[in-house]
């Protein structure tokens, strides 16, 4: 799996050397992405509503959370489904899918360039995850996934940054499946310049244990892989840390399910 992690992962000492001292304030003043799970009723965040109906954007302080995001594999499972929509479960009647535990998931898109975050407009953010039950829609059956699912879209889909950057879905916590660790998939397409960034999200250990003891998740056994022993995230991060360390999401307790957010710092 080592093999599969790729992309530019930006250290403290380059974005000082690209960004110059503003870039350095940055990290130091605002730290790094990190998980934080509570059992408050609504998120401490706040942002402009997106286009999923929905706040989006971490804020710390009234400052944004927003660092260089480090890029991870794309991984067997994208398609171009070309299907925008926030809602990410309407209309499948698969019972991992609409029994699984409700998750909104809202993100903040930012440019790094200038060395302060800059939101980003107009920018396509596609995610995809797997079911309850560990399988991704539209794929073919393999070493990987037994089940064919070729023809079906649940829990894909993408939309379009506010003029704040702002996205956000209604999903479900995704599953597990064997040999990672529980994540999102996630990518942004912007026009202009053309660029495309993709990497992934985790979640809070205690929080995955959680939940994969309730009922639509508790089915399949123990599962093998965590955060602390998959390799696409514990490949090293330039301050040495595991890079999955800074692509967890920040999450609250929600109605019957969790949000999660997460700003994407795109250098």
């Amino acid at each position: 799996m080592d093999d599969d992690f790729k992309g530019r992962i930006w250290t403290r000492r380059e974005v000082f050397r690209v960004f110059g001292a503003a870039g350095l304030a940055l990290l130091g003043g605002c730290g790094d992405h990190s998980s934080t799970t509570d059992t408050s009723s609504s998120s401490s965040t706040s942002g402009t509503s997106g286009s999923g109906g929905s706040s989006a954007g971490a804020t710390t302080s009234g400052n944004l959370n927003v660092i260089a995001t480090p890029e991870l594999t794309e991984g067997p499972f994208f398609v171009d489904e070309k299907l925008e929509r926030s809602d990410l479960i309407a209309g499948s009647a698969r019972s991992s899918v609409s029994g699984g535990l409700p998750f909104e998931l809202a993100l903040g898109v930012y440019s790094l360039a200038t060395g302060s975050p800059v939101a980003i407009s107009g920018a396509q953010v596609d995610v995809w995850h797997a079911d309850a039950v560990g399988a991704y829609s539209d794929v073919a059956s393999g070493s990987v996934q037994s089940e064919d699912t070729r023809g079906e879209n649940w829990l894909r889909g993408y939309q379009l940054s506010d003029a704040s950057g702002q996205v956000a879905f209604d999903t479900i916590y995704p599953g597990w499946y064997v040999g990672r660790a529980i994540h999102i998939h996630f990518k942004v397409r912007i026009a202009a310049p053309a660029r495309e960034f993709t990497s992934q999200l985790f979640f809070d250990p205690a929080l995955n244990d959680a939940v994969m003891a309730t009922a639509a998740y508790s089915g399949r056994g123990a599962r093998s892989v965590r955060n602390s022993n998959d390799s696409i995230y514990q490949a090293l991060h330039g301050d040495g840390q595991p890079v999955g360390d800074h692509l967890l999401l920040a999450t609250t307790a929600q109605g019957s399910g969790y949000r999660g957010t997460f700003n994407v710092g795109i250098a």
